[in-house]
């Protein structure tokens, strides 16, 4: 191919780059270049028919790059409603990673579509309203999370609900009784029931959901979120931290889940750089060993090792009842 024909192809990424969105081309022998290359390993095609440089692809979050996707085929088909997981994230809900692998399509009655490796289409018997979320169109709020904790293993579901409450979209109170209402004699629906139960808004990242449903799933004694404590250095300043448990016997035990949301969600880090959130995070861990209680500290890999997962907890002197626990959604440890 004349290096002015690859040029070109490259110089295409730079627009659609700005805009934060994915290339494509009704251009068959353009498409069939992108294709090579892909094979080639000098591009990344992160959905069929969409391409992206690797070093502007790596340098996004998951979650990032899921919004990149669904925002480019929206620009493609304007006309498609998004729903289920695909609505959840664009509408900042926390997903997680393991349920991203395909889009989700609402499909009503009548409509045509294939599921596909790529592509899974919802099909509905009764007119859904529509929404926007990031100039999206997407199933509305209500509607996409009852969706989800119908079909998302319990961690999953309950980082999904747990985030609905945080991000102020809907109340405790209208999600119970939303779930409650729409999924009656569906398949799932004790689960999302109790998973919209159990939901609690005080959370403030997918991370310590996933965790929290940990405990529950192994019977654990539900700690209390995010509890402030005053900074044994600067009494005028305070903290919080993830979880505390208060045990029988008076004793304190503190725990933080460890996840890449404080060094990647903007959200969290406020403006800083990933160096300066781990320091204060150093700085912060140093607080805490003042406070004179102990800590656990969890993290990501323990929610793919229950039995460590539950050793650091008994280690800690958490109270357990295993007959009060149920087993893991092998969807939940991918």
């Amino acid at each position: 191919m004349p290096r002015s024909s690859i040029t070109e192809i490259m110089s295409a990424f730079e627009p659609v780059e700005r805009e934060g969105l994915l290339l494509s081309t009704p251009d068959g022998t353009r498409r069939r270049t992108l294709r090579r290359w892909t094979e080639q390993g000098r591009l990344i095609s992160p959905h069929p028919g969409l391409f992206a440089r690797p070093e502007y692809w790596s340098a996004m979050s998951r979650t990032e790059q899921e919004i990149c996707r669904l925002r480019t085929l929206a620009k493609l088909h304007p006309a498609w409603m998004f729903c289920s997981y695909s609505a959840a994230v664009l509408q900042g809900l926390s997903v997680s990673h393991s349920l991203l692998d395909r889009v989700h399509l609402a499909l009503p009655d009548g409509g045509c579509g294939r599921d596909s490796k790529a592509v899974r289409y919802h099909r509905f018997r009764s007119l859904l309203l529509p929404s926007h979320a990031q100039g999206v169109l997407v199933t509305e709020i209500m509607y996409t999370v009852a969706e989800c904790l119908l079909d998302a293993p319990f961690r999953a579901g309950l980082a999904i609900a747990d985030s609905t409450i945080h991000r102020g979209l809907l109340s405790k109170e209208a999600l119970v009784a939303y779930v409650g209402a729409v999924t009656r004699n569906k398949q799932g629906a004790a689960r999302a029931r109790m998973i919209a139960q159990l939901a609690d808004g005080r959370a403030e990242s997918g991370g310590e959901s996933l965790a929290r449903a940990a405990m529950i799933e192994q019977g654990f004694m539900v700690p209390e979120l995010q509890v402030e404590f005053p900074d044994p250095v600067d009494p005028t300043r305070r903290f919080r931290v993830d979880y505390l448990w208060i045990l029988a016997d008076g004793r304190r035990v503190i725990g933080e889940f460890d996840g890449l949301a404080k060094y990647e969600d903007k959200e969290m880090t406020n403006g800083r750089t990933s160096e300066r959130v781990r320091a204060d995070e150093r700085q912060r861990e140093s607080r805490l060993t003042l406070l004179g209680m102990p800590v656990v500290r969890l993290n990501s890999a323990d929610l793919r090792r229950p039995a460590l997962f539950a050793r650091k907890l008994q280690a800690a002197g958490i109270p357990q009842d295993p007959s009060l626990g149920f087993p893991t959604d092998p969807r939940d440890l991918r």
